[in-house]
């Protein structure tokens, strides 16, 4: 297979940049000491939606009608691998790049009802499903910043270092941990934490943090409390 990390070998230790305008993607070299760019690959309609990065700069993904494609070499920008998942909104990668993440959501008939979201993982290299999650946008939308229909984004938090091993999903007063050697919830049941507003894990350990605000107009202060996980 063709080296997906060539591109760091680059006798003058360039970045590669990709700029969308009009139909045309574009991906670059950029250069700051000579302060212009130099064009590696150039394709109209490459995407329906926009394109990004993977965490590490291996994949650039593409969004269309039928799902997300991820592609890459150091100048020919192949297409390495498919996953269905129609009309889909968002993507996002596991830290280590071992893991897609794919999010759609559906507009409900009754104003005043949720928006219905489904979220997909995929193993990046092979393409298969691993899991997937549905669920009203509500269920999704605690913690984080806002995305889609109000469900926050990135949905999962990746944890245990760059062999993302582990990653939870925030909602109100629970806390849902699940380990990607068989993407099964951990225990079997998630944690219940009254007031848990946000998670962060350990970058190289398998340590989960949680924040619980100050509560009764500030008569129980703040916590932060961290829990240690173990694959057996």
């Amino acid at each position: 297979m063709e080296n997906l990390q060539k591109w760091l070998t680059d006798e003058k230790a360039r970045d590669q940049l990709v700029i969308r305008s009009g139909p045309d993607t574009e991906v670059l070299w950029n250069d700051p000491r000579q302060k212009n760019t130099e064009p590696v690959h150039k394709r109209p309609y490459w995407t329906e939606s926009y394109v990004q990065w993977s965490p590490l700069g291996t994949y650039l993904v593409t969004l269309h009608k039928q799902g997300a494609a991820v592609w890459g070499g150091a100048d020919t920008f192949t297409r390495l691998m498919r996953y269905q998942h129609n009309m889909v909104k968002l993507v996002d990668f596991s830290p280590g790049e071992k893991y897609l993440v794919t999010y759609h959501s559906q507009e409900p008939s009754n104003p005043r009802d949720a928006s219905k979201v489904e979220i997909k993982v995929f193993d990046v290299r092979t393409g298969r499903m691993m899991r997937d999650f549905k669920g009203s946008a509500d269920e999704f939308s605690i913690g984080g910043p806002g995305g889609v229909a109000g469900a926050s984004w990135p949905v999962f938090r990746w944890g245990g270092g760059k062999d993302d091993k582990y990653f939870a999903k925030l909602s109100k007063n629970t806390i849902s941990v699940y380990e990607t050697e068989t993407f099964g919830l951990i225990d079997k049941k998630s944690m219940k934490v009254d007031n848990v507003v946000d998670i962060c894990w350990s970058p190289t350990d398998s340590i989960l943090s949680l924040f619980v605000p100050e509560q009764g107009g500030g008569n129980q202060p703040a916590k932060v409390c961290f829990c240690y996980f173990l694959c057996k």
